[in-house]
């Protein structure tokens, strides 16, 4: 019961999905932290010496929009029978019948797509054995939420309303963790496999690197990936069109890691370690 990604999208997925699974893992870990209690300078601080940081809850930002009883034509897989409803909490708890998991604090995804000026948000959540999909229409197509819980599951056909952004971009939602105020960081040029310095700011609706600006407003695709599988690191990704992409990395303490904008036809730019200090 797992969506089909669109053509259009793989190659951003890969992308964010590569470059998290191959983040370090942090060895020491610190208690866990709502969004909330993070500054906004956190994306901008280089790791330095002194207390651990609180590790940022990813999944806090969403959890008012997610959580509620999704309710409709609800239809346990595979024998297709009636049954109650997905609740979803706003800690990440999972419940339907007998089954009860906390998928909000496993590995998730969000993505909003805008085609032909309609807004369209989904959410995966979940681990090997069990997945958690919410999946809005847009308004022309049916609402859906599915839990499958290995070879069973749940889906809730006629849903109504789910993941109500209201015209907020995923920026927007994750603005006060993921927002960097300008700073120069140093970027390898691919083409030319040299090193150089850019001006890099992620604030007020807009990604820029060196003089490439992307308005987030007006993206075609936005995508958060949070992944407590690889330490609690996450991704930031936008995709202008077909031309251009972005994918700005955290780690699991709200620090700014990594930077990567792929300008098809263009100069791309990978940015790497930007949390680390200084040589």
């Amino acid at each position: 019961m797992t969506p089909t990604v669109k053509p259009a999208l793989s190659l951003l997925l890969v992308t964010v999905v590569l470059a998290l699974s191959g983040c370090r893992k942090t060895a020491d870990e610190a208690p866990p932290a709502t969004a909330a209690e993070s500054t906004q300078s956190a994306a901008d601080a280089p790791a330095a010496d002194g207390p651990k940081l609180p590790r940022i809850d990813w999944w806090a930002p969403i959890a008012p929009i997610a959580a509620r009883s999704y309710e409709g034509a609800c239809k346990a897989m595979p024998d297709m029978k009636a049954t109650g409803p997905i609740v979803v909490g706003t800690d990440g708890s999972v419940k339907h019948d007998t089954y009860s998991g906390t998928l909000g604090q496993s590995d998730v995804t969000l993505m909003r797509i805008v085609r032909n000026g309609v807004s369209t948000a989904s959410l995966i959540a979940g681990n090997k054995d069990d997945v958690l999909t919410i999946m809005d229409g847009g308004g022309d197509q049916p609402d859906n939420v599915q839990l499958s819980i290995g070879d069973k599951g749940v889906s809730c056909s006629e849903a109504r309303d789910v993941l109500p952004l209201q015209g907020k971009t995923l920026y927007a939602l994750y603005a006060k963790t993921i927002t960097v105020p300008a700073r120069k960081i140093s970027c390898l040029k691919i083409s030319q496999m040299s090193t150089t310095s850019l001006d890099f700011a992620l604030q007020d609706d807009q990604l820029k690197l060196g003089d490439q600006v992307f308005d987030l407003r007006k993206a075609s695709t936005e995508q958060m990936i949070f992944k407590p599988s690889a330490g609690t690191t996450a991704g930031y990704s936008v995709m202008d069109g077909d031309k251009r992409r972005a994918t700005v990395m955290y780690d699991e303490f709200g620090r700014l890691s990594d930077v990567q904008v792929m300008i098809d036809g263009g100069d791309s730019y990978g940015c790497s370690n930007l949390n680390q200090p200084p040589a």
